[in-house]
């Protein structure tokens, strides 16, 4: 009898678990909820932290999460200390309690989730609120053609704050590039084995490209693109000799494709596309004439600066971080951390990053290499821009790997049971 009860309470805890986390990714990629629930996130994320941690009390002892909290130990000192990189602490704790919250959801569904039903559930949520928001912002597109870039300056942008409840995120824009690689290889896995999961998909993936494309975000787009041709190059399942000799030969292409000529040709019919208006637009131009004059003009040469700036920061002090932090040019996460940490107090960080990616792909089947690819592109726009909150760590950390993981089922199911 009481071990009946034992399963009673087991599986209650686990449907509870499901319950919050669904409930979670709504809240974070349906703006919706945000004016009817004007709570900051991260008081959203240490509910949900506290509940998952009760409820599961094992996760806490996973590597990851132990270098997670050592990190957040060390950002809290520097702010104590009088650092004036964060204003407030819930600047301090926004960032690393969405990485946490990113790697509680990987981390049970690695531990717990044996049937994939956590994983399907959480992928399907991230996936149909994504498609959602992504049609619905097409009228408001109409408008402003660049509401979704205004979103993430809401204070800059009050006139438009009517609108901003209807269009994806800025923040959701930025996480999206990490799903193309593995989005395109599903579908070449559905294509021969069931068509109505290969048409699902497809579809999926054409509209969350579509709204990339009119988003106004230039990295993202030219970020997106290149996991997409990925995805068409690597239909392999694991790292081989093939890999390397495809890997030569993107590389010889590419290299080909940069001579000047080429580029202008390219750029110049991709930027006819675009609305004159729009942001990407005026991106691709300066894009354009850096690649072939060497020179950079307007916003691209600004972020160079930035990038100048950070770098500077922290090669004056690589070991304990800069003393200067209100420099930092804030425009290149991976740069800019490395300016405040330093190489001594970084090391956690770079332990979490370490641990997800070797815990994951480890758990993995059939997705290792694009999951490689993903993780990847994650680090790539790290290195390029700052973080996009949710974008960032709930698409690279808890989207990505259980896309994958659901890709795995698939696969293994022969694409036999419905999506």
């Amino acid at each position: 009898m009481k071990n009946g009860i034992d399963t009673m309470d087991s599986k209650f805890k686990h449907h509870l678990f499901l319950v919050i986390s669904i409930l979670l990714v709504l809240t974070q990629t349906l703006p919706p909820f945000n004016a009817l629930i004007p709570v900051r996130d991260s008081i959203i994320y240490s509910i949900y932290i506290v509940f998952s941690l009760v409820l599961f009390p094992s996760l806490i002892t996973r590597r990851s999460l132990i270098a997670l909290f050592v990190y957040i130990f060390i950002l809290l000192l520097f702010y104590l200390l009088g650092n004036s990189f964060y204003e407030d602490v819930n600047a301090v704790l926004i960032e690393p309690f969405t990485m946490l919250v990113g790697l509680i959801f990987i981390e049970y569904a690695l531990k717990y989730d044996g049937e994939y039903k956590f994983t399907r559930w959480i992928v399907f949520s991230f996936v149909i609120a994504d498609v959602i928001m992504s049609i619905i912002s097409i009228p408001a597109l109409q408008i402003q053609p660049n509401i979704i870039r205004m979103s993430g300056k809401r204070d800059v942008y009050e006139m438009y704050s009517n609108l901003f409840s209807f269009v994806i995120q800025y923040q959701t824009v930025h996480g999206l590039p990490f799903l193309f690689a593995p989005l395109i290889f599903l579908c070449r896995k559905c294509f021969k084995g069931n068509k109505k999961m290969f048409f699902f998909w497809g579809t999926v993936t054409m509209i969350l490209f579509y709204i990339i494309i009119r988003s106004n975000a230039a990295t993202s787009l030219i970020l997106s693109a290149l996991m997409i041709i990925i995805g068409f190059l690597f239909n392999i399942e694991r790292f081989s000799g093939k890999i390397v000799a495809r890997l030569v030969i993107l590389g010889v292409l590419f290299f080909i494709f940069m001579q000047p000529s080429i580029v202008d040709t390219l750029l110049s019919s991709v930027q006819e596309q675009m609305d004159p208006d729009g942001m990407s637009y005026k991106r691709m131009g300066e894009l354009k004439e850096s690649i072939i004059y060497g020179e950079s003009e307007g916003d691209l040469e600004s972020r160079q600066g930035l990038y100048n700036q950070s770098l500077t920061l922290f090669i004056e002090s690589p070991l304990w971080g800069t003393s200067s932090p209100e420099r930092i040019g804030m425009h290149a996460w991976v740069i800019d951390r490395l300016a405040l940490l330093g190489l001594l107090f970084i090391g956690p960080l770079i332990a979490v990053f370490r641990h997800f990616y070797i815990v994951v792909n480890h758990n993995l089947k059939h997705t290792k290499v694009i999951f490689t690819c993903g993780f990847a592109s994650m680090l790539l726009l790290l290195s390029l821009k700052n973080s996009f909150g949710q974008g960032s760590w709930l698409y690279g950390f808890a989207f990505l790997p259980l896309l994958c993981r659901y890709i795995d089922f698939v696969v293994d199911n022969k694409m036999s049971k419905p999506v």
